[in-house]
């Protein structure tokens, strides 16, 4: 019973991960649409902003022994960074 409840939430927690993954895509999508990201594309774009997220919060999670600035300021410096990194200059 275990392994099958461990498979259930590895399986819903794919599935959860999917899903948003699909909601920043078309939010990508939509940006580019509208001319106020610049981008090789919706799936390139996407992908390399959940990337970088991605990996600042696994960081953060296991600490690794970084002496991090604060949290908030670090996630909002990040997100500024990437924002500054694909607005177009008509934005």
């Amino acid at each position: 019973m275990a392994k099958r409840e461990v498979e259930m939430h590895k399986r819903v927690a794919a599935e959860s991960g999917l899903a948003c993954f699909n909601c920043l895509r078309s939010i990508v999508g939509q940006c580019l649409e509208g001319g106020y990201i610049n981008g090789g594309g919706a799936e390139e774009t996407a992908q390399a902003l959940w990337a970088s997220i991605h990996g600042l919060t696994s960081l953060l999670v296991m600490k690794c022994g970084f002496p991090f600035i604060e949290q908030t300021r670090l996630i909002e410096r990040q997100i500024d960074i990437l924002v500054k990194g694909v607005r177009t200059g008509n934005t």
